[in-house]
């Protein structure tokens, strides 16, 4: 659907915006998934994170079988996302890294230490403007040649804000 046009001054609402504007403000489009544990590899290499649990996914964007989201048709827009993704069981001399690749290229990261048994959280968050069948996948990695941690999706957000910054 085109974005609406500015209602005119005077105008009915319900005329000129209708329904979309209602869904786009009230329910916007998005989803909300989340994986199980997965041990980082040995050295620097970066390892897909898996998975599995749409916890809230109207769009259908949980692509299990393929370990990513997919942005479905019609969900063109600003995103905000946050994604939490928690280090366990790794040595405490050692860090995890968090990625997000849009289209298998890296749009962002973060860095946390590990604490060995204490689970610790790894949150990336931003904004990005995604299309139609833009493909979005987790990594991470381990710095340091310490004891192997465990690392999962705990939830990964997106939600669009809008169609595209405006005036």
């Amino acid at each position: 659907m085109a974005t609406p046009a500015r209602p005119v001054t005077g105008g009915a609402i319900a005329l000129d915006w209708g329904q979309q504007v209602h869904d786009d403000t009230f329910a916007p489009k998005g989803a909300h998934v989340s994986g199980p544990d997965t041990t980082n590899p040995a050295g620097a290499a970066q390892v897909k994170l898996a998975l599995d649990t749409a916890v809230d996914d109207p769009g259908a964007w949980l692509d299990n079988a393929n370990d990513r989201l997919e942005v479905p048709a019609d969900a063109d827009g600003l995103y905000t996302y946050r994604i939490w993704i928690r280090t366990d069981e790794g040595a405490a001399t050692d860090e995890t890294r968090g990625y997000i690749r849009v289209n298998n290229v890296e749009v962002n990261r973060h860095t946390v230490g590990q604490e060995g048994s204490t689970a610790i959280p790894c949150v990336i968050n931003g904004f990005l403007t995604l299309a139609e069948g833009d493909l979005i996948t987790f990594y991470s990695s381990q710095i340091g040649s310490g004891t192997r941690a465990t690392v999962g999706v705990v939830s990964a957000y997106f939600v669009r804000i809008g169609r595209e910054l405006g005036s």
